[in-house]
């Protein structure tokens, strides 16, 4: 097994709820737990998910603006850092499992030490994308791994996105029968599409691509369509 960085859990809100939910949900899926079966006792899964039973409610007043007052985000800081200090211990012992998988890697926050490649796995997941007209036939384009993140992001298994679309006519019935298809290496762009004119309908499909091994890049999005400006 390669040596691994372990790395620092994210400190921003809504990469943090992220990382909480889908630690969360890996370790304690299975009997035994997957946590149990790289290394945790069966006490320190149940910890693990009981923090992300206690942020889950904080996270949702968070997403409300009213809400959002000086003593919740303190009160979410203060879990943060308690999760900090009882992961850490916790993430050591699941970095040096022989039965840890490369995708439980990348969930949990690792990855190889310099001088160490690993293998990109297949990409599972769509992107979230928010596609918004700018004026003048260009869109911006957004793109993030959750559906609750704030930033735009590429997913940690692809390297561009892609998409598939046509100006004009019907719908399309899916990617393969659009007429275009562009490859972007960034998730926030400003995008002038090719023949595109003021008032025309664009509809697209979004993946995460993989522009070294095409098979592992991830499913596309559902249709897409907005009316360029």
């Amino acid at each position: 097994m390669p040596k691994i960085n372990i790395g620092k859990i994210p400190t921003r809100i809504a990469e943090f709820n992220g990382f909480l939910n889908s630690t969360s949900t890996m370790l304690s899926t299975g009997t035994p737990t997957r946590g149990e079966q790289l290394g945790m006792t069966s006490a320190n899964v149940t910890q693990w998910v009981d923090y992300q039973s206690q942020w889950g409610p904080l996270y949702s007043n968070y997403q409300d603006k009213a809400q959002r007052t000086t003593a919740l985000r303190n009160q979410m800081n203060n879990l943060r850092d308690e999760f900090d200090d009882f992961a850490t211990d916790q993430r050591k012992i699941l970095s040096v499992s022989p039965d840890i998988t490369e995708a439980e890697m990348i969930t949990l926050g690792f990855s190889p030490k310099d001088g160490v490649k690993t293998a990109k796995p297949v990409i599972t997941v769509s992107p979230y994308t928010q596609v918004r007209p700018l004026g003048d036939t260009f869109l911006e384009v957004r793109n993030r791994v959750t559906q609750d993140g704030s930033r735009a992001s590429l997913h940690p298994d692809a390297n561009a996105i892609q998409v598939c679309y046509q100006i004009g006519g019907d719908a399309p019935a899916g990617p393969e029968a659009c007429t275009a298809s562009e490859v972007f290496s960034k998730a926030l762009m400003k995008w002038n599409p090719a023949n595109a004119s003021e008032g025309d309908t664009i509809y697209m499909f979004f993946r995460w691509f993989n522009t070294r091994d095409n098979k592992k890049s991830g499913p596309f999005t559902k249709l897409i369509k907005t009316i360029i400006v």
